[in-house]
């Protein structure tokens, strides 16, 4: 198998729609992908559609950030899109991506940055405005020197434009992602900094979480090796995933990914048989 279980499209906060993102995954031999927006489900069956129409097999996904002192993020996969809670929620969140978006251009605007909420949504392209929009208007306004520096700089926590976003608490997204007939799996784990890492993965375990994203971009070849072996040790699923965005982070692509080769198979085998089965519903 050839896997990439996590990237962005233009619904979101990646540069390329998701059907150009289901022909990445064509032109990079994979065999299952998933589209994996943050909070937000809108562009998902353009994806499985010009997936389908490609031979790539698709699994409905989304990312949901969660409340926590740093940075942790849990994907749902096999996600029923006409669950009614689910796409209420995935609305409400999109929204308040949006208003924080507006509120962190408002902030920059009173510091003496002159950028203006119209040409930020230009960048989106008639999708909604989210913080990458603003590092690009920022970049253009010649404030920052490319994507990773405007967040640094402005837009991270401590920036001038930060302003703090709404977020799910663990259980209740877990357990949102469970009604809707989805699996609920750990992005990126390494991100979260977690002091005690084995009882974090032991409480987001006992609230439900079914697998972790083991083998990601970020993670050295020991910490890969660490965290499938951690999930293997707890029976959860383990994934593989690029993080791509397109041009807003250049470092990566779909299909970036390798490391789990046959190790994530089984997984991803289940993942797609159970999207699979909400999807004939």
């Amino acid at each position: 198998m050839r896997v990439d279980l996590h990237m962005h499209s233009t619904a979101s906060d990646g540069t390329q729609t998701p059907a150009q993102m289901a022909q990445e995954c064509q032109k990079a031999g994979l065999t299952h992908a998933a589209l994996t927006d943050h909070d937000c489900i809108t562009g998902v069956q353009e994806f499985l559609d010009e997936a389908g129409k490609l031979g790539v097999q698709a699994i409905p996904g989304v990312e949901f950030s969660v409340k926590y002192p740093g940075e942790l993020h849990i994907l749902g996969y096999g996600v029923d899109l006409e669950h009614e809670q689910f796409a209420k929620t995935c609305r409400m969140l999109a929204e308040r991506r949006e208003t924080r978006a507006g509120e962190m251009a408002e902030k920059l605007c009173r510091a003496g940055y002159e950028i203006s909420l119209d040409a930020i949504r230009s960048h989106a392209g008639g999708n909604l405005i989210g913080r990458p929009h603003i590092a690009a208007e920022l970049v253009q306004k010649g404030y920052a020197a490319d994507i990773p520096d405007a967040f640094a700089r402005f837009l991270n926590r401590g920036g001038a434009g930060f302003v703090e976003r709404f977020r799910l608490g663990e259980e209740e997204t877990i357990a949102l992602i469970h009604a809707a007939g989805g699996k609920a799996v750990w992005a990126h784990p390494k991100l979260a900094y977690a002091e005690n890492f084995p009882a974090m993965l032991d409480r987001l375990t006992a609230e439900g979480l079914d697998g972790i994203e083991a083998f990601y971009p970020l993670h050295t070849d020991e910490e890969c090796a660490y965290f499938a072996q951690e999930g293997q040790k707890r029976g959860l699923l383990l994934s593989q995933g690029s993080d791509a965005h397109g041009a807003f982070r250049p470092g990566t692509f779909v299909g970036k990914e390798r490391r789990g080769g046959g190790k994530v198979d089984s997984s991803v085998q289940i993942l797609f048989a159970n999207g699979q089965k909400l999807l004939k519903k």
